[in-house]
């Protein structure tokens, strides 16, 4: 659990915007944040700190969901910056390259170069699942 990066990531929010948290708003963040690898957290905290600086508001504090979001965000940038040295030396096409099947015929498949550049993707870290959101036309559709 992340527990001790959350509540170093809380102490920066809290000084920054001037807000307190009680207990109840710590185990919310802890329970959002779950799932975040321990150096996205701080980094999450820190975009919301820049993004507040770039004019935008959060009162008191960034929810937990925005600090996630903000986690999900720097992840991905991690990933492509991994992805993209791997692949900027890459001389395939496309990342594409044809390939002779055991039965002579060519296929086209994804360059090694490609492959290695999804596989350290992945060493950085997952894509931060969003949970699933369904609506019923009645949440929609003005009642009558």
């Amino acid at each position: 659990m992340s527990s001790e990066a959350t509540k170093a990531g809380l102490m920066l929010l809290c000084a920054t915007f001037r807000a307190e948290v009680d207990k109840w708003q710590v185990r919310a963040y802890e329970r959002a944040l779950k799932d975040v690898p321990e150096p996205f957290i701080l980094a999450g905290a820190d975009r919301l700190v820049a993004e507040a600086t770039a004019g935008r508001k959060f009162y008191p504090l960034p929810t937990a969901p925005e600090w996630k979001a903000a986690c999900g965000v720097e992840i991905q940038e991690a990933r492509k910056k991994a992805a993209s040295l791997l692949l900027s030396t890459c001389s395939h096409s496309g990342h594409w390259v044809t390939v002779t099947l055991n039965n002579g015929m060519e296929a086209v498949r994804r360059c090694p170069c490609y492959r290695q550049a999804m596989s350290a993707m992945d060493q950085v870290a997952t894509p931060l699942a969003l949970p699933e959101v369904s609506y019923a036309l009645s949440d929609v559709a003005p009642a009558d």
